[in-house]
């Protein structure tokens, strides 16, 4: 918020739906659930990722679907 981290707002999710390690499937589960839930009302500007380009076209796959406009 106003280009700082916003701390109290950080969340951790709990997978739900991914068994064993999967990177890209981890990340679409919980972009999709933070994305989709609620509580989360409020958008952020950009999302930063860290990782390669399979993790940005998860978070960008997951954003077009949603049809949510965010600089990845």
């Amino acid at each position: 918020e106003n280009g700082k981290p916003k701390r109290n707002d950080y969340r951790k999710f709990k997978l739900r739906t991914v068994t064993g390690p999967d990177d890209y499937k981890s990340m679409e589960e919980v972009l999709t659930r933070r994305f989709t839930d609620e509580k989360f009302n409020i958008y952020p500007d950009v999302i930063m990722m860290d990782g390669g380009k399979g993790q940005v076209n998860i978070a960008l796959k997951v954003l077009e679907q949603l049809k949510i406009n965010i600089v990845v």
